[in-house]
């Protein structure tokens, strides 16, 4: 999350239309691995009986968030 953070405030202090997209890029790579890493924590925390149910509660609100962004910037 800390490079996240830098790419995202360099993101907003540039002018340049490739820094940007560079910025643009590495901040969605860098969110995806965030995804995965915290799904794989997530599930080796919670026991055996629960590691469905609660996978796909991730997976339902963290699709949700982009539907939610979507609906909000449309």
């Amino acid at each position: 999350m800390a490079v996240q953070s830098l790419f995202y405030t360099v993101l907003m202090v540039t002018n340049s239309y490739w820094v940007t997209i560079v910025c643009i890029f590495f901040f969605g790579a860098l969110a995806s691995i965030k995804t995965i890493v915290s799904f794989n924590f997530l599930i080796e925390l919670v026991g055996a009986k629960y590691r469905t149910f609660y996978g796909t509660m991730f997976c339902i609100i963290d699709s949700f968030t982009v539907v939610f962004a979507t609906v909000y910037y449309w």
